[in-house]
């Protein structure tokens, strides 16, 4: 593991460039029967989901993956984006895999582009090292 956190994100084809909203975290709700409300934490932030449009992400060598809750009862894996699966990381003037789009109200947020031209809108400011 590299880095792990709680984010925001959204799909996108090549046909759609702008973000409507975030995908929704169908076990915010579902996750409000197991909780505490205690709001605790650890070093990798909220034990609880804590938005609807929160996930927990953890990015390993192979693959960033997407997981509803960080509660074993009720997590299930959202989305797995493969790392072979992105456009080349350059530095410097060339565009590549990963794009900064720049900090907004929801965190920091990047742009994953996939080799077909699809791509990923994920922000966040929690992710830790792991």
């Amino acid at each position: 593991m590299y880095k792990k956190g709680w984010l925001k994100y959204v799909a996108l084809t090549k046909n759609v460039e702008h973000i409507d909203e975030f995908f929704i975290n169908p076990t915010f709700g579902e996750e409000q029967k197991f909780c505490t409300h205690d709001e605790a934490k650890d070093e990798s932030g909220s034990l609880e989901v804590p938005s609807p449009t929160d996930f927990f992400f953890i990015l390993k060598k192979d693959a960033v993956y997407v997981t509803s809750s960080r509660l074993a009862e009720i997590a299930q894996q959202a989305d797995v984006m493969q790392i072979d699966n992105l456009k080349p990381v350059w530095e410097g003037e060339y565009a590549g895999g990963v794009e900064s789009l720049g900090a907004y109200k929801e965190g920091a947020c990047f742009k994953l582009i996939e080799v077909t031209d699809d791509s990923w809108v994920v922000c966040g400011d929690n992710a830790v090292d792991v």
